[in-house]
């Protein structure tokens, strides 16, 4: 189906079988939603799509899994702050919402940090171990990353500080809003 499902299977009433995927039968879609700081996204498929809850491999879907997990349901979460690549599966995680009738949270998706070969830094591409034995250093070159204005020497001070400074002065504004390679 070339990755996107067409609904094959929607109405062929399938017995439930541990080679098959449980799929959401999805009466919500989602046209779009505002994205804090992307602005309105359209959904690209132009359709609805039965949203897979558990794959054939036994493995829980990310879609379910992130709301169900994190219990964001029950905890009130109201602002979800996370990377870009996963901007397009918020239109899955709206529908679930929806169909539970929850309330959906406010998203922000942020640019990726990509190594040079422009994969994301993540434990999935075998990133590199972050030195934590200059937590200073560290802490000013990530709030730096988001666009931030950090001053001069304050990666010396404990990170309690530099937390405080970069919550007082925080401007969304500056936030990038493309992937960008960084040394690691």
């Amino acid at each position: 189906m070339g990755g996107i499902y067409t609904g094959r299977c929607r109405n062929l009433n399938l017995s439930a079988s541990p080679e098959r995927s449980i799929r959401y039968r999805n009466d919500y879609y989602v046209e779009s939603f505002t994205d804090s700081l992307y602005g309105r996204i359209t959904n690209p498929e132009k359709k609805t799509q039965d949203i897979i809850l558990k794959r054939r491999d036994g493995i829980f879907a990310y879609n379910l899994v992130c709301l169900l997990d994190d219990d964001d349901i029950d905890t009130g979460i109201t602002e979800v702050v996370r990377g870009s690549d996963l901007l397009y599966d918020t239109f899955s995680q709206i529908s679930l919402l929806q169909g539970l009738k929850a309330p959906v949270p406010q998203y922000l998706h942020l640019q990726l940090a990509l190594s040079e070969n422009r994969q994301k830094y993540s434990k999935q591409n075998h990133a590199t171990h972050i030195d934590v034995s200059r937590p200073g250093i560290i802490l000013v070159k990530a709030i730096e990353f988001l666009g931030q204005k950090m001053p001069d020497e304050i990666e010396h001070e404990k990170p309690e500080v530099i937390l405080n400074y970069a919550v007082k002065n925080f401007n969304p504004d500056l936030i990038p809003v493309e992937n960008r390679r960084i040394e690691a």
